[in-house]
């Protein structure tokens, strides 16, 4: 509404001048019409009614105008609707979606304060494991929250650690470019998964050199087939210029 009200320029002095209009003399029906009287001002105390009123009073302005008028009185007479913060029913109910999670700039809209109420969700076996494992991946855009860092990192190194939950918080790391330290770590992991995840998730990596660095130590070592292929596809793509 502010944006509105200042993008107007000058304010409604201005639209209520440049909007006036006048009637020309007209003979229709035997009678003549006088000169509408221009429109001084628009006060910030207009009110719809009011604004109503003078569109109404003053007819030979064209729609559009004459809609100008009108939202901007509106406008000036309301005041602006103060934002919700977002409820944890809310988040559970954005992050258990079929087949799609919301994105950075819806989860971002959230604000800091869903940072709590995305590590109850995480940690609340009674919620799904799926909504659980893009709470923690949404918590990529909260980083430089020290809690939201910490929660991920402590995630990530968690033994006993939903396997899910664990991949989606190394994606978080890797994309939101932390320190990749933690990610680093599960390529030794005994679990073959980890380490797979471990390498997927190294191709989101901000600090491609040291994911890259990461990436080849391990396929030097590495024996499991299906680990390898994944380091060998992360490799690959963080070395596409396109990625």
């Amino acid at each position: 509404v502010s944006a509105r009200t200042a993008a107007a320029g000058g304010g409604g002095d201005d639209i209520a001048a440049r909007a006036a209009g006048s009637r020309r003399p007209s003979r229709r029906h035997g009678r003549s019409c006088a000169r509408t009287p221009r429109v001084a001002s628009v006060k910030a105390s207009t009110t719809p009614h009011r604004a109503t009123t003078l569109i109404a009073d003053h007819g030979s302005f064209s729609a559009v105008r004459a809609l100008r008028f009108f939202l901007l009185a509106t406008a000036l007479a309301l005041p602006a609707a103060a934002q919700q913060p977002v409820t944890r029913d809310a988040l559970i109910r954005a992050l258990s979606g079929f087949e799609s999670q919301p994105d950075a700039a819806e989860v971002r809209r959230w604000g800091a304060g869903a940072v709590p109420l995305l590590a109850s969700v995480i940690d609340d076996g009674d919620v799904m494991v799926g909504a659980r494992a893009r709470a923690a991946f949404a918590l990529r855009v909260f980083l430089q929250e020290p809690a939201a860092l910490a929660l991920l990192q402590r995630l990530v190194a968690q033994p006993d650690g939903n396997l899910f939950v664990r991949l989606a918080a190394m994606d978080a790391l890797a994309e939101g470019g932390a320190p990749l330290a933690p990610i680093t770590a599960q390529l030794a992991s005994p679990d073959s998964d980890l380490r797979a995840g471990a390498a997927a998730s190294l191709s989101r990596a901000q600090n491609l050199s040291a994911a890259r660095a990461a990436l080849t130590a391990r396929l030097r070592v590495e024996t499991d087939p299906t680990v390898r292929l994944r380091l060998d596809q992360s490799l690959r793509r963080i070395a596409t210029p396109a990625r």
